[in-house]
């Protein structure tokens, strides 16, 4: 998100590749229309790489990423 905000679209693109190769489940939470708390949510841990931790960083970062605009789109037309 930073290099995107900064306008340094080649470095936003290589980091956001590697976000979504390492935690492909975030890129996919944030994209979401409707995000649903999960089953086994307990704020105080999450599980790397899992539902919980998308749903966390959505939380966290989810309006970051709305308020930049453009920041979703881009976010879906990055592949892997």
């Amino acid at each position: 998100m930073a290099f995107y905000r900064l306008g340094e679209m080649n470095d936003a693109e290589k980091e956001l590749r590697i976000a979504k190769r390492d935690m492909p489940l975030v890129a996919k939470e944030l994209t979401k229309k409707r995000h649903t708390r999960p089953d086994d949510w307990n704020e105080q841990y999450v599980s790397l790489g899992g539902e919980d931790q998308a749903y966390a960083y959505w939380q966290d970062f989810g309006k970051l990423w709305k308020k930049a605009d453009g920041a979703l789109e881009w976010l879906r037309s990055i592949k892997e």
